[in-house]
């Protein structure tokens, strides 16, 4: 072979590796453009990828995630309908995504995995039980399964608050109690025997405060557990000074009741009390808004306790009309505090048989020995 042969053939050898040389450079870059666009677009549907993954799977899990990217962000159902799901201690992801995809919460527990593991939220699945949403798609619902629910709820009772107003606060207490099934219970228990004469129902025996149930307890041991609060908080010696007053503890508990609701400064609470006892014992009615409030109930408005009271109100026919019938009304008009009870039993000496609002909104209130000098208090 000539040394011109060999020239030409090696010339051409050279650009054949060259053109070989530069197409998978093309394909290369082909390749990374691709995979930059790939991993550009999953993390607009699952987030950032996490940095502990080996090469291959930060190829690995960004092109699964794509492929199969329907199944990720696409929820099983469009009607929202929360189903319940516990996560076991110690459960690993796969069988997390398993049984939520056979339980209809998913569309496919191996997408769920993939994104578990590229997101790095395969470790940070709680133990626990769940309320999730079908409509809801993968990476929500895994953010769903990084709050489980209390196991326990808390209810709130407020002084001063009558049955229908516990019952209300139910559903956002976090126990799995309907308001009806409360209420039931409530008004077909009776107070126990030293409590004579047995009222109807436990209204005004539900102890106000703040307390923790487990978020499964039925209304029976829920009521329960309030009325012996409420009897822990009336100790022997507060039952004596009820009696001192003339007073059952059930008729003590009726009059604390209306003292609660009559009072807007806690300070006031016996010399309220006071203006109570002088008009029971000289016979006068006791004439307090709160009773007729009660038997008038609840208004369109969701207020059980209408304000301000019409003179027609007044005239309502109920044995809770105390401007109408003498002494007390048959039962408590609703949860009073341990100071209202305090009041009761240890009232002010007073001769005053009147209190109205005082005129500065402060909620304090005047008092008056006769009713001229009560009418000289009116707010103009």
């Amino acid at each position: 072979m000539t040394n011109s042969r060999k020239a030409m053939r090696k010339k051409r050898n050279s650009a054949n590796g060259i053109g070989c040389l530069i197409v998978l450079l093309l394909l290369a870059g082909a390749l990374a453009g691709g995979y930059f666009v790939v991993t550009k677009y999953v993390a607009q549907i699952a987030g950032p990828m996490q940095n502990e993954l080996s090469t291959l799977d930060r190829i690995r899990y960004p092109l699964q995630i794509f492929l199969n990217r329907d199944e990720l962000i696409s929820p099983v159902s469009d009607i929202s309908a929360e189903k319940e799901f516990k996560i076991e201690a110690g459960e690993s992801p796969y069988s997390i995504a398993e049984r939520l995809e056979t339980k209809g919460i998913i569309r496919s527990g191996e997408a769920m995995v993939n994104y578990l593991i590229y997101s790095g939220k395969d470790t940070e699945l709680q133990q626990g039980e769940f309320l999730l949403d079908p409509s809801k798609n993968i990476p929500e619902i895994v953010k769903s399964l990084m709050n489980p629910m209390p196991t326990k709820g808390r209810l709130i009772i407020l002084p001063g608050w009558r049955l229908e107003e516990i019952a209300a606060s139910l559903p956002t207490s976090g126990l799995e109690m309907e308001p009806d099934d409360f209420l039931l219970a409530a008004k077909s228990v009776t107070i126990w025997s030293e409590f004579e004469p047995t009222g109807e129902g436990v209204e005004g025996f539900l102890f106000p405060g703040d307390y923790t149930f487990e978020r499964d307890i039925s209304a029976d041991t829920l009521v329960l557990a309030l009325i012996e609060e409420s009897q822990a908080q009336i100790s022997p010696e507060l039952i004596d000074a009820f009696q001192a007053n003339d007073l059952y503890v059930y008729q003590a508990v009726i009059l604390a009741s209306i003292v609660e609701k009559e009072s807007v400064v806690e300070s006031e609470m016996p010399m309220i009390a006071s203006v109570f006892f002088n008009r029971l014992r000289s016979g006068m009615r006791l004439q307090t808004d709160p009773t007729v409030q009660y038997a008038i109930g609840q208004q369109s408005d969701g207020n059980w306790w209408k304000v301000p009271l019409e003179a027609a109100d007044l005239e309502v026919s109920s044995p809770y009309n105390t401007y109408k019938v003498y002494g007390l009304p048959p039962t408590p008009i609703g949860a009073p505090s341990a100071q209202a009870l305090q009041a009761v039993a240890y009232p002010e000496e007073s001769n005053y048989f009147y209190f109205q609002s005082v005129c500065d909104n402060s909620g304090l209130h005047t008092f008056s020995e006769t009713y001229a000098e009560h009418l000289e208090k009116i707010c103009p």
